[in-house]
């Protein structure tokens, strides 16, 4: 009894729409690599009857491509070249595909030995390489169908130029065997490893230019202004309180020295670090001194401090995140002697609250005191920033057009037009079940803050723009039901391709750091939101 196929290799997509069965790869000797049929597409009939999420569990083995396909043309009577209707879905578009099925074909080699087709190779010799040709084989159609299914790079995150290098190491062997061992298999082999190879190289752009790149000087000049304005401000600062203020070191003894006296002076302190931030019965410190010249402390839980860090967050957000690590205080002595733990033993200190400070290298200056009715503070510099999209959005933007204007954001460093993108809802789609909605889900400002922070360091460093690369079609997710307040929810798939400068050349680049895949969904025809907080 033969064994019937049609040569196709798939897997079972369970939560797409329509329901069927992704292709992953089609046989070199299979019908339909002569066909439009091609790794990615989704079979979701055969010869007219659809596939359903309802079929049983052999049912899906049957499936065309499954491992028991052969079972399924056994049952219905099927026979070498009978012909065959795929309909298959393509971006959005449903299609019929024509074919035959053929008998699993054995090739043998002159000797009467198993080989891979009728041209070869041996199946078990290896022709000095360190594998058999059928070990070696099966390697290479594993490594071919990853990337030739998913050209677009959706399915997991991968860095393309390390597995373009470890591609290119196949080379050598596909080489011998079209040389060796020409014919229909050994053209094959070698149309996919050049397709794999134009995959993972990715797309070369050539419209990047010192224009499009214009807002990396946006940044810098923002920088330059902001710090000039620091400087300025600071030393304006240090004018006003210049009678108040004292050497700091060395420090007032807080056991024998008159606090009365010292309580209320100013001094500057110098640079910290990190390294000089400290917890201490689950309260958080910074320590500025030695053991020779004495300690003050600065309380980092304080209201002050609350309002310099939030403050240079959103310089971070607004100018650069890029901000070295180094902070300097001015600020006021307090009557409140204290001891810490600090480098591993007690030490005694005056705690000292601030009044202004500088971080990075002169980059941003706070004045505590200059808050609004709300509480916050500017950084010095902040009203001269000229903070423009020049990207206008309304509810009416399509998918595309939001995606567009969050990388036009991030380039330009509008944070608070950014934000406006994301949704305050989570869908929660179940294979079997109803779908979970939650209509109050939200991000926090820290979630915020830390993602725009790293979209900006990615913009302004290795990422030199991104594109949209695919446009899924709209489906629905769920039908509005007005009588128990269930939105109709509509959703689409946007991928992003991510330009990076490898070798000199603007092209496509993926890696563990960049996001590809963006979901964007809304209620009711609302306006188009971004379902997931992420960096670019």
């Amino acid at each position: 009894m033969h064994t019937f196929s049609s040569g196709i290799q798939t897997r079972e997509a369970r939560d797409n729409h329509p329901y069927g069965f992704i292709i992953e790869w089609i046989n070199w000797d299979s019908y339909f690599r002569n066909s439009n049929l091609e790794p990615g597409d989704m079979i979701t009939g055969l010869n007219n009857k659809k596939y359903t999420k309802e079929m049983s569990e052999p049912d899906r083995s049957k499936a065309i491509g499954n491992f028991l396909e052969s079972t399924y043309w056994e049952e219905h009577g099927g026979k070498d070249g009978d012909n065959i209707l795929l309909e298959v879905w393509r971006e959005g578009k449903m299609i019929e595909v024509p074919g035959k099925i053929s008998k699993l074909q054995v090739y043998l080699d002159k000797e009467e030995r198993l080989a891979l087709s009728p041209d070869g190779p041996t199946r078990l010799n290896n022709d000095g390489f360190s594998s058999a040709w059928s070990n070696w084989y099966e390697k290479f159609q594993r490594h071919a169908s990853r990337y030739i299914a998913d050209w677009k790079w959706e399915r997991s995150a991968i860095d393309n130029r390390s597995i373009l290098s470890e591609h290119l190491e196949w080379k050598p062997r596909i080489d011998y065997l079209v040389k060796n061992y020409p014919g229909r298999f050994a053209d094959m082999l070698l149309k996919d490893w050049e397709k794999v190879r134009q995959i993972l190289e990715g797309r070369t752009y050539t419209d990047i230019s010192e224009e499009t790149l214009e807002y990396r000087k946006i940044g810098k000049q923002r920088v330059a202004l902001v710090r000039e304005a620091a400087i300025t401000g600071r030393s304006a600062f240090l004018d006003k309180l210049s009678l108040s203020i004292i050497p700091a070191f060395p420090a007032p003894d807080p056991v024998y020295a008159n606090l009365k006296e010292a309580a209320g002076k100013i001094v500057v302190l110098p640079a910290l670090t990190l390294d000089n931030f400290i917890n201490d019965l689950g309260k958080s410190y910074a320590v500025a001194g030695n053991k020779n010249d004495g300690y003050y402390f600065i309380y980092l839980n304080s209201k002050e401090a609350d309002i310099f860090f939030k403050t240079l967050f959103y310089y971070q957000s607004q100018v650069t995140p890029d901000v070295k690590e180094s902070y300097q205080f001015i600020a006021e002595i307090m009557d409140q002697p204290t001891i810490l733990t600090y480098e591993g033993r007690s030490v005694k200190g005056l705690m000292v609250k601030i009044l202004s400070g500088t971080a990075g290298e002169e980059n941003v200056f706070i004045d505590i005191s200059k808050t609004d009715i709300t509480g916050k503070a500017t950084f010095e510099g902040q009203e001269s920033l000229s903070i423009f999209s020049g990207y206008p959005l309304d509810d009416t933007a399509s998918p595309q057009q939001v995606i567009e204007a969050m990388i036009e954001y991030i380039k330009l460093g509008d944070m608070q037009s950014w934000r406006k993108l994301f949704g305050n809802w989570k869908i929660y789609s179940q294979w079997e079940g109803p779908t979970y909605m939650d209509l109050a889900y939200w991000f926090t400002d820290e979630n915020y803050q830390h993602t725009w922070e790293k979209s900006r360091r990615q913009i302004l460093n290795d990422i030199y723009d991104a594109r949209i690369l695919y446009v899924s079609p709209v489906i629905k997710v769920t039908e509005e039901n007005k009588s128990i307040g269930v939105p109709g929810v509509e959703q689409v798939k946007i991928i992003i391709d991510h330009i990076g400068k490898p070798d000199g050349v603007y092209r496509s680049i993926s890696n563990l750091y960049v996001h590809r895949n963006w979901t964007l969904q809304r209620l009711n025809t609302g306006p188009w939101k971004i379902t997931e907080l992420q960096p670019l």
